[in-house]
């Protein structure tokens, strides 16, 4: 029941070797296991890592996460769970005095959250998660200043869904509370919601995860058309599609989710593009500075539909200003540039695109060239300037299409690792048609380059 019913006996790094000064640590605590049971809670938590490791996107973070186990005896095992909520009765001896039931919903797990910030701190001081691993296989969790989860089947899938909560904010984006007949559930009615993934607004303008939904998508995507009970009809749109789905947060309708489903809604699924971002935002800065991050490509700018910017061709001479930094899956913070595949489409006159970074001087140099007519595509790093932004110019006397996939970010800060990146401005180093670089010459013959 207490502190008195245990003790603990040590942790030990069971993934990761990045600096824990610079790195996400999660700290797994045993709660309901006897000395004899050690091993057990030992298994659980290399489940936790395989999954953990091999569900986007922390499959493409692990260079920064370093995961950590304490073991802790407690002196009987299980967790308490009371037969006001349907549960057996029982009253083990455990150290986190873990007990199902909270707020009269049986699959409500609790913890001494205070004890748990305790262990985790005196064993790995900066810890960013904790996760309270409790031995009973009747199903449980909750996310709050710590994640519990039990090992009922789907444990791992558990625990990803309360680190959500815990580590990230992140809302519950399921229609119901407790279950059942729920009228206080048929509307929400209060202020804006804090968290990141769900919303009562409905303007496409101003949406939390506007930069997301593609300019087809229909605001609301999907509404419920009763609200006396929980809205289960299947999508109107593919999977993956973002755009506001009505239920979420507990309430029937007037809250809204990203996507039809997510891990934060329902347990085997991914999660959302939405909550993949947000998890980006908080654990890609901590990667090595200068290092590179590939991202599956993703469309940020589409000026033919709207995506990104205003919809209609970029004008003669003009510039178009496109959010990266949050987007796609590049951080929010801690990005020093960006690769995209930039497209220029449906050219009336020849001309060049220039991409550089938000707020910044536009340099001479060209990232593509084009004639009228012609569909040219380019590989471009580009530093990310002001506000997380780059800035497309289009040199032309004429309108031109242009569209901006981006497909990788390079982190910001002192690159100390070998073959790390530094962004520079663009500098023109070489045009023989000028003499920069080489001398002059229309002569075929291969001519040494020089820096100026």
């Amino acid at each position: 029941m207490t502190t008195a019913d245990g003790s603990v006996i040590g942790k030990t790094q069971i993934f990761g070797s990045a600096p824990a000064s610079h790195a996400f640590n999660v700290v797994l605590l045993a709660e309901g296991f006897t000395t004899a049971q050690q091993a057990h809670f030992n298994t659980a938590c290399m489940s936790f890592v395989q999954a953990f490791l091999t569900t986007p996107p922390y499959d493409g973070l692990s260079a920064a996460i370093n995961i950590f186990r304490v073991n802790v005896r407690s002196t009987d095992s299980g967790a308490d769970d009371p037969t006001s909520t349907g549960g057996t009765g029982a009253t083990p001896r455990t150290y986190f005095d873990a007990t199902f039931g909270a707020n009269g919903i049986q699959r409500l797990l609790v913890c001494d959250d205070m004890t748990a910030l305790t262990v985790a701190t005196a064993q790995v001081p900066q810890f960013s998660a904790v996760l309270v691993v409790v031995n009973s296989t009747e199903y449980g969790g909750s996310g709050g200043s710590v994640g519990v989860y039990s090992l009922a089947d789907g444990a791992t899938e558990i625990a990803l869904h309360e680190m959500g909560h815990t580590a990230y904010g992140l809302a519950d984006e399921y229609p119901y509370y407790a279950g059942g007949v729920e009228p206080a559930q048929n509307h929400f009615s209060g202020p804006e919601p804090g968290e990141p993934n769900i919303t009562a607004n409905s303007v496409r303008a101003s949406l939390k995860w506007r930069w997301a939904v593609p300019a087809t998508t229909a605001i609301p995507t999907m509404n419920n058309p009763d609200c006396s009970t929980e809205d289960y009809r299947p999508s109107p749109v593919p999977g993956g599609t973002v755009g506001l789905f009505e239920g979420a947060g507990y309430f029937h309708c007037g809250a809204y989710r990203p996507e039809y489903d997510c891990k934060m809604r329902n347990l085997g699924v991914p999660f959302c593009r939405v909550c993949r971002q947000v998890i980006w935002n908080d654990i890609g800065p901590l990667s090595t500075p200068g290092g590179f991050t590939s991202l599956a490509p993703y469309r940020l700018l589409d000026t033919r539909s709207g995506q990104g910017a205003l919809r209609g061709a970029v004008a003669p001479r003009g510039t178009v200003s496109l959010q990266v930094a949050g987007c796609g899956g590049v951080p929010a913070s801690g990005v020093a540039a960006v690769a995209l595949n930039v497209t220029v489409a449906e050219p009336t006159a020849s001309g060049y695109v220039t991409v550089y970074g938000g707020g910044m001087t536009r340099p001479t140099a060209s990232n593509l060239n084009y004639v009228a007519g012609q569909v040219v595509p380019n590989l471009v790093v580009a530093p990310v300037g002001a506000g997380g932004k780059v800035a497309l110019f289009n040199s032309s006397p004429g309108s031109a299409q242009l569209i901006a996939d981006v497909s990788g970010y390079f982190l910001s800060g002192n690159p100390t690792a070998a073959g790390a990146f530094t962004s520079l401005a663009p500098a023109r180093l070489l045009d023989t048609r000028s003499g920069l670089g080489a001398p002059w010459s229309r002569s075929p013959r291969a001519a040494p380059c020089r820096c100026r």
